[in-house]
């Protein structure tokens, strides 16, 4: 019996620890052809609705949509989660927890809101029950579903939940911390588009200077920083610190991006645009190329191919 049960697990384990090896190497490719052939072997010997086979669904799903595979990605985590429950081990409740942060993710860019909320909801639920609420990854998972709120656009709830990473890593961190400047960010972000402009200023501000202390005055992502900042401080009537904040952001994008990278021509036409007192119709903006960051989505540090997470 323990040499029958050695025998069909081993092709599966075989290609896992092939993909690990790929991982490794930087070979994606690789990941993705090895990660595909365990779950064929685990269909193959172990049957559609073992939950080994639903682990490899997931793993396969979290892979494509860290690739930005979305329309690959999307069956294979429905089909994991169809055969998987939470079983109260760390593993298979976290896989489960990624596995609905991809959907969720996949939702959010469709623009498809109440999906996306669902499944943060449920990714935020089994992280605290395995983690408990005062963890990095619980945080993360507050992070991201503020990001889906802000872009719902229910501000409040946003800002509340945000309110909520950011004790947790400044308590966790210290609160001169990236992680803590990027909360700063989101909730400038929430703030400016409820039209609380003072608390957007504020917010922006303190995780521009958080961030620059712990990146750089020139790092790339500062600049969607002075994209809100710029924003903000429109909305106050304060046109003369908006076009100084644009013009910062045009600043570093030239420097990192070059000249005539997309990202640096939207910013130049925010220029453009408040220098006129933003008396112009509001101009036809790239939104991905002028905030590549605004949905940008945190997932845990351990990547998503580890055995645990």
């Amino acid at each position: 019996m323990f040499f029958s049960s050695w025998f069909q697990l081993d092709p599966v384990e075989s290609h896992e620890k092939l993909a690990e090896a790929a991982r490794k190497a930087g070979d994606l490719v690789g990941m993705c052809r090895h990660y595909s052939q365990a779950l064929q072997a685990a269909r193959s010997r172990l049957g559609e609705h073992h939950p080994r086979t639903g682990e490899l669904y997931c793993r396969l799903g979290i892979l494509y949509h860290e690739l930005r595979r979305l329309d690959e990605c999307e069956p294979l985590l429905r089909r994991g989660l169809d055969i998987l429950s939470p079983d109260g081990t760390n593993e298979r409740s976290m896989l489960i927890g990624r596995a609905h942060h991809g959907l969720g993710a996949v939702h959010m860019i469709r623009g498809e809101h109440d999906p996306s909320l669902f499944h943060l909801r449920r990714r935020l639920e089994l992280c605290r029950a395995v983690n408990g609420e005062q963890d990095l990854r619980t945080a993360a998972c507050y992070v991201d579903l503020g990001v889906a709120y802000t872009d719902k656009g229910d501000n409040t709830a946003a800002i509340d939940t945000l309110r909520k990473a950011l004790k947790i890593r400044t308590e966790l961190l210290n609160d001169k911390h990236q992680l803590v400047g990027r909360v700063h960010y989101y909730l400038g972000h929430a703030y400016l588009n409820k039209q609380s402009f003072d608390s957007a200023v504020r917010y922006m501000k303190h995780g521009l200077a958080i961030c620059a202390n712990a990146m750089g005055e020139d790092h790339y992502s500062l600049s969607v920083f002075y994209v809100t900042l710029a924003m903000a401080y429109a909305g106050k009537g304060n046109y003369r610190n908006a076009v100084a904040a644009a013009k910062r952001c045009v600043a570093i994008r030239k420097s990192r991006a070059g000249e005539d990278h997309p990202s640096t021509k939207e910013a130049r036409k925010l220029v453009a645009w408040l220098s006129r007192g933003a008396h112009d119709p509001f101009p036809d903006f790239n939104m991905h190329d002028l905030c590549p960051e605004v949905c940008a989505s945190e997932v845990p540090h351990d990547g998503p191919y580890a055995p645990t997470a």
